[in-house]
C-alpha cells in the first residue's frame, strides 16, 4: 500500500466517478423503479432518462438510490408485493414509449 497525503486521497476519490454521475453531467435524470414511490405512469419520460433496476432478491441499494433523482413504482395489487425484474422493465419502458411516441 502506497503512502499519499489527504489531498491525494481526496484528489483520487473525486476522480473516481459513478455510472451515476457520469451520467448526470452528460444530462440524464436517473429513475429507480422500486417500491415507495411515486406511480410510474404520473412520471415524465420525455428528458434523457436511465432507468435503474435492482436485483429480484435485494432491490436497489441505498447509495445508488440515494443518487437518483426520482423512484418510480408500479402499483401492485392483491398478494403480491413485488415484480420480475424484466417485467418491471418491461412496463417501465413502455410507458416511456408511449409518451415519447403520443
Amino acid at each position: 500500500m502506497s503512502n499519499m497525503t489527504g489531498a491525494q486521497l481526496r484528489q483520487a476519490m473525486e476522480a473516481r466517478k459513478t455510472v451515476e454521475d457520469e451520467l448526470k453531467e452528460r444530462g440524464f435524470w436517473i429513475y429507480a423503479a422500486d417500491m415507495g414511490g411515486e406511480d410510474y405512469c404520473e412520471i415524465a419520460y420525455s428528458q434523457s432518462v436511465a432507468i435503474v433496476l435492482g436485483s429480484e432478491g435485494f432491490g436497489i441499494s441505498r447509495l445508488v438510490k440515494e443518487k437518483c433523482d426520482i423512484v418510480a413504482s408500479i402499483p401492485l395489487y392483491g398478494n403480491v408485493n413485488s415484480m420480475n425484474v424484466s417485467c418491471a422493465a418491461a412496463v417501465i419502458l413502455a410507458e416511456a414509449a408511449r409518451q415519447r411516441n403520443s
